[in-house]
């Protein structure tokens, strides 16, 4: 037995050498052996819910501004507006269908006809604000300036007073600057909002891009809605006042700046004034920024404007019809001159 047991020591010693020998030629050869690498664990990976909760969609509609639109556009109709909700129009730089949030006209006759008639509209885009909005408002040296302002759509726009020789504005005529909201009051041209710095810890302000985008939607669908009007010859009155405004749902700040000071006051409505280069021309735009607790009182103001204006076209009513029917007159005489 032990003869057996030392033939097997013998043999594996004898194979052992053999390896080593063997082992020390390959790694003169093949230089020495690499370590493998260790196989890598696996990342755990965040489970994604695969189905939102009814708690979740309700704070995500409630931090967008679904709801707000929703609001606005039933207050609008509660009042007896027509109310388009998404309302169309085409983007004048890329020429594509966009919408804008909501587009409501209302109407009161003038009482002097049939077909006399006022319309007031609005274009509105709903901005949920988690952070407030500042503007840097200013009162304005001159508050009649702001009449030409005023957006619409008005047969005729001028027109010739007795006893003189050149025509003016119908807002001059209607004297409008003496209860229109835009010629009331302070304005801004000047808004930012507010962003955390997380790597500086600090509050900075800056423009945030849906604001702006707020804006310019407004701008852009103000304009493409005059390219939608077409004049109908006749001695009637049809005005439309178009009004563009932001409704927020969070805060709106007025910033005011005096002898080196900066005082900060809680409002609820502001009026922005933007000017930019339309098709090669300046042009201003007055866009009222209310919230949305105010837009109530804010709708009755423009229901208010709007009967005053139509008491006002009533008492100059010969002298704006005159007018239709010189420029009807006129019409007439281009289209015979251009008959073979």
């Amino acid at each position: 037995m032990k003869k057996v047991r030392g033939q097997i020591v013998e043999e594996k010693t004898r194979g052992t050498r053999h390896n080593q020998v063997l082992h020390a030629r390959m790694h003169a050869v093949n230089g020495p052996k690499l370590e493998q690498p260790k196989p890598s664990q696996p990342k755990s990976r965040q489970a994604v819910p695969t189905k939102i909760t009814e708690a979740e969609a309700r704070r995500a509609l409630q931090r967008s501004g679904y709801l707000m639109e929703y609001r606005v556009e039933a207050l609008l109709r509660r009042r007896g507006w027509y109310v388009e909700a998404n309302s169309a129009y085409e983007d004048s730089d890329t020429q594509k269908s966009r919408e804008i949030d909501i587009y409501a006209i209302i109407g009161r006759p003038v009482g002097t006809g049939p077909k006399d008639w006022l319309f007031s509209s609005v274009l509105v885009e709903c901005v949920n604000n988690p952070q407030p909005i500042a503007f840097i408002t200013k009162t304005p040296s001159i508050r009649e300036w702001a009449v030409d302002d005023i957006k619409g759509v008005f047969d005729p726009e001028e027109v010739l007073v007795k006893g003189s020789t050149e025509t003016i504005n119908v807002g001059h005529l209607l004297k409008i600057a003496s209860y229109h909201h835009y010629c009331r009051g302070r304005l801004a041209s000047q808004f930012c909002s507010f962003n955390y710095k997380s790597d500086k810890k600090e509050w900075m302000a800056w423009h945030d891009e849906v604001h702006f985008n707020a804006f310019s939607t407004l701008v852009k669908a103000l304009e493409y809605r005059f390219t939608q009007f077409e004049l109908v010859a006749g001695i009637y009155i049809n005005w439309e006042f178009i009004n563009p405004v932001v409704v927020l749902q969070g805060d709106l700040l007025d910033v005011r700046c005096a002898g080196g000071t900066v005082s900060f006051r809680r409002a609820e409505h502001i009026k922005f004034r933007r000017t930019l280069i339309w098709k090669g021309k300046e042009r201003s735009y007055m866009i009222d920024v209310v919230t949305e607790r105010a837009f109530p009182s804010f709708v009755a103001m423009l229901e208010g404007e709007l009967k005053r204006t139509a008491t006002r076209v009533k008492r100059n009513v010969e002298v704006i019809k005159a007018t239709l029917r010189t420029n009807q007159a006129k019409t007439r005489k281009r289209r015979l001159k251009k008959r073979p």
